[in-house]
């Protein structure tokens, strides 16, 4: 913490926190530039050992969000809400590259417990937790939603309550789904197709039994029934891995050149000899989209 750079640029905090209670939670975007800078520090740090070491460190003295201590230059509106297990890596959480403002909760909320009124908006936690109680709200306004999927864990996010809740919370058509790093081999991605056929979002859990059964009622309302939940969720994660494998994939049967090579490295090596790859998840994304 003490060599965490303080200033104004990408990824470095103000030494002190400015602003603090005077911008609504759904406001509290920040620049993928920053958010990037922040990531790369610690890119296979979990999101959960983030906050427990780090947020709640730095933010502790004045009980804050720790977006009052990002640089103002890179305070904005957010275009699309992060949605993400904790137990996923910090790199995971990288932004579609259509949108410069995002709005991830580890910084927009604080992680720190606020005497709150009685009979104040929200139940449980989110009594101790103000600005918990506010992020349906923030999912609904900003109104599009992009899940980050770990790209060697598909089912991470959806297997908590609260992640589905996000998804619930997003118009239908505003929900995308992003994956990251993955491991490609074909054994590995033949394990992860499995394991997404088997989807169920009644399997989430909550660490509040109240919590999970409002979020199971929230997601049959907004899907017609969970069945139909748990389809749309296996068609999205796979048309993110579609994607990525697309993204991923070079030919390297094409004239070989120092660009290509490094085309190839920088893709973490998914060639011609792994097509099949590609193929596997293109064929599923448009069965089950049928």
């Amino acid at each position: 913490l003490e060599a965490w750079p303080r200033g104004e640029g990408p990824g470095e905090l103000l030494e002190e926190p400015v602003g603090v209670g005077q911008t609504e939670v759904v406001e509290r975007g920040i620049a993928a530039e920053w958010w990037l800078a922040v990531a790369s520090r610690a890119p296979f740090v979990s999101t959960r050992v983030f906050v427990a070491a780090f947020v709640k460190s730095v933010s502790a003295q004045h009980a804050c969000a720790l977006w009052f201590f990002v640089p103002e230059r890179y305070r904005a509106q957010p275009s699309v809400f992060m949605s993400h297990a904790w137990d996923g890596s910090m790199w995971d959480i990288r932004p579609p590259s259509s949108d410069d403002v995002v709005w991830i909760d580890t910084l927009a909320v604080n992680q720190h417990p606020v005497a709150v009124a009685e009979g104040s908006e929200g139940g449980g936690a989110a009594v101790a937790f103000a600005d918990v109680a506010k992020i349906g709200d923030a999912v609904g306004r900003i109104g599009r939603t992009c899940v980050c999927v770990p790209g060697d864990a598909p089912l991470l996010p959806f297997s908590r309550s609260w992640c589905l809740y996000e998804v619930a919370k997003t118009p239908q058509e505003g929900l995308q789904l992003r994956v990251g790093w993955s491991v490609w081999s074909k054994k590995a991605n033949r394990k992860m197709r499995r394991k997404v056929e088997a989807l169920d979002v009644l399997a989430a859990q909550a660490s509040s039994a109240d919590d999970k059964t409002m979020i199971d009622q929230l997601v049959v309302k907004q899907f017609g029934s969970a069945g139909k939940a748990s389809a749309a969720l296996r068609q999205a994660i796979v048309a993110g891995f579609a994607s990525a494998a697309r993204e991923a994939y070079v030919d390297d049967t094409a004239a070989d050149t120092s660009e290509q090579t490094a085309k190839i490295v920088g893709s973490g090596g998914l060639t011609h000899s792994d097509k099949e790859i590609v193929e596997m998840w293109r064929n599923a994304a448009s069965t089950w989209d049928k």
